[in-house]
Formats: C-alpha cells, sequence, structure tokens
C-alpha cells in the first residue's frame, strides 16, 4: 500500500513540475509572438507617418498660386492687359500668420501695389498713384537751362550699362534740384533684382548706388 502510495506521489510531482515548465514556455513563446508583432509594427507605423508628411508637403505645396496667376488677378483688379505693364515686381513672404504675394507694376506713369493672399487669391491690400517720371523741373518750379544737365537719354544709357539685359522700361528715375545741383534719381526692377542709384544731372557721374535681390 505504502509503495503505491509513493508511485502516485512521484507521478503527481513529475505533472505538477511538467504543467510549470508547459506554463513557462508558453508564456515565453506568447512574449516572444508580441514582441515580434511589436517589432513589425514600429517600422510601418514610422513609415506611415513619414509617407503622412510627404503628402501634407505635397498639398501645402500644391496650394499655392504661382507668380503667373497671382499677376494675372492683379492685372484683371486693375483693369489692365499685360502688354501694357512695364517694370513688374513680384515677391513672395509670411506676415501677419499667411503667406502672400506682393505685386508692383507701371501701367504708364501710373504705379499699382497689390497684396494678395498665396493659397485663396484674395486680394489682402491694393493702391496705385501717378508718378511723375523723368521730370523737367523740381519740386520748387525751376527749370534746368539747355546745356546744364545731361539729357535723360544720357542719363539712361549710363545707369543701364550697369545692368547687362535691362532696357528703359526697367528704369525708373525722376531729375530733381538739390544742394545747388540737378540730379537724377531712380532704380532699376530687372531679372529680379533691384538696383538704385543717384547720378549727378551735370556731370553724369554716378554718385549713390545699390542693388539687391527682390526676395530678400
Amino acid at each position: 500500500m505504502k509503495k503505491r502510495m509513493l508511485i502516485a506521489g512521484t507521478i503527481l510531482t513529475a505533472a505538477i513540475l511538467m504543467g510549470g515548465c508547459g506554463q513557462n514556455e508558453g508564456a515565453k513563446t506568447q512574449q516572444e509572438s508580441t514582441g515580434q508583432v511589436m517589432e513589425a509594427k514600429a517600422p510601418k507605423t514610422q513609415k506611415e507617418n513619414t509617407e503622412k508628411n510627404d503628402v501634407s508637403k505635397e498639398e501645402n505645396s500644391a496650394s499655392k498660386l504661382t507668380e503667373e496667376e497671382v499677376k494675372s488677378i492683379a492685372f484683371q483688379d486693375a483693369g489692365v492687359e499685360e502688354s501694357q505693364v512695364t517694370r513688374i515686381r513680384v515677391h513672395q513672404e509670411y506676415d501677419d500668420g499667411r503667406d502672400k504675394y506682393e505685386v508692383d507694376f507701371y501701367v504708364d506713369n501710373r504705379e499699382y501695389d497689390y497684396d494678395i493672399d498665396s493659397n485663396t487669391g484674395e486680394i489682402l491690400s491694393k493702391d496705385s498713384e501717378i508718378e511723375d517720371d523723368f521730370m523737367n523741373q523740381d519740386a520748387s518750379g525751376t527749370q534746368p537751362t539747355d546745356g546744364q544737365v545731361i539729357s535723360k537719354e544720357k542719363a539712361l544709357e549710363i545707369v543701364l550699362a550697369r545692368v547687362e539685359g535691362a532696357g528703359e522700361e526697367n528704369v525708373r528715375m525722376e531729375l530733381e534740384k538739390e544742394d545747388k545741383y540737378w540730379k537724377y534719381e531712380g532704380e532699376i526692377l530687372y531679372n529680379q533684382r533691384e538696383y538704385e542709384f543717384e547720378l549727378n544731372g551735370e556731370t553724369g557721374e554716378i554718385l549713390e548706388w545699390s542693388e539687391e535681390g527682390m526676395n530678400d
């Protein structure tokens, strides 16, 4: 009888030990399986986030209007044809929490200034004014006498010689008297660059000259 009980006890102990090992193996297998799933999902999630960011960037870029589109909006609002326009400048910037285009152009002696939303095409602000280019007298009404100042054609020749490719249509300048001598003062807008100058109206000497990119 004692022998049977001993054998039964031994079998029971072995069963308990085997059951414990099975549970440990099952837990280990489940943990390894879970780990494998987590490792497999991590790269996929990172890839999905990257693809999502790329799509967002593409959509944001695609939403912006082109320079040609905003010029068309400004011309239509001003009631002018592109063939009438001279000395145009288009500059994009971020201001007051929104992207916008600044569009400046001339039609004859009238200057137009527009601010247009880069995404919607909404005209945020606009302005226009008459400018007396190539003045023949200063603010006091004093007129230069013949031979006292160089001609505007000569002044144009001097300043355009410093900007290869620019033409008369790219220049805006005025003649005025200052400190008892005449001078031409103005700017050249060409190839996305702006040049500002002062020219001695009597000798043709360039007194001041500066340049910068329109997007600076």
